[in-house]
């Protein structure tokens, strides 16, 4: 068997839970992680039956990781800018808080469902991102070539409507960064820009999908346009290593 991946919802903004990537993965995998957010965990309370869960979790090594941070791109103008930003966003309610609202009103106030309310809760580890991870993505969006490869990437759905967004991200201040003019077509103002900041996306999404596989020593299991801008991410780490014996290094270990 494979040693072990990371799956999270289909987009990471997304609430469905990925039961069949969960079941499929488990075939092959030794230790499955899927990781969720608030919305993710109630999908999947709500879609398996909880003994079946539980079972999973101690018989099947799927562990199951409640992101009690997840990363969000806040954008606003400022002057004929855009300003951005990269910051944690708290789920509403707490590990506990989400599992007991979901079961009980699933299986009802009884001593069993809060016998499972506290094995479920048992077994789901609460998972923080470094605080350094919103660096890294700031410095993802500073570097102008792998940006507009990027953009141009994950563009690929506008091709019929968009010429190559020609635009970068400028440091500001120590804190502040701003996207500078780019070049849009015609009458196509509001759909460009919309698509520049779903780029923007794009690359937190790969930045974190790196992390998470980095931190649980996992491969990845994620949408194709986040993949691609991974490909793109290691490409431009492999340019960067000129030394031969550094670069057999790079290659055993990813």
């Amino acid at each position: 068997m494979l040693h072990s991946i990371n799956i999270t919802s289909e987009k990471l903004d997304s609430s469905r839970s990925n039961i069949g990537q969960i079941a499929e993965s488990l075939l092959f995998y030794r230790e499955v992680n899927y990781l969720v957010k608030e919305d993710n965990l109630v999908s999947l309370l709500l879609e398996i039956d909880i003994e079946n869960l539980i079972r999973l979790i101690d018989n099947h090594n799927l562990k199951i990781h409640f992101i009690e941070s997840h990363l969000q791109l806040v954008t606003r103008m400022k002057g004929y800018h855009n300003q951005i930003g990269v910051g944690f966003a708290n789920p509403k309610n707490n590990l506990k808080q989400i599992v007991w609202d979901v079961l009980i009103k699933k299986y009802g106030d009884s001593n069993i469902t809060k016998s499972n309310i506290d094995k479920i809760v048992e077994r789901i580890k609460v998972f923080k991102y470094d605080s350094e991870i919103t660096n890294k993505i700031l410095g993802d969006y500073l570097d102008k070539d792998y940006l507009n490869d990027a953009i141009q990437t994950v563009n690929v759905r506008f091709k019929e409507n968009f010429k190559k967004a020609e635009f970068e991200v400028i440091r500001d201040s120590d804190s502040s960064y701003l996207i500078k003019d780019y070049i849009i077509e015609p009458n196509r103002k509001i759909n460009n820009e919309i698509g520049i900041l779903d780029g923007l996306n794009f690359l937190l999404e790969a930045r974190e999908q790196i992390e998470l596989g980095l931190q649980f020593n996992s491969e990845i299991l994620t949408q194709e346009s986040v993949s691609k801008v991974i490909q793109l991410n290691f490409n431009r780490l492999k340019r960067s290593i000129n030394n031969v014996e550094t670069y057999k290094t790079f290659q055993n270990v990813f």
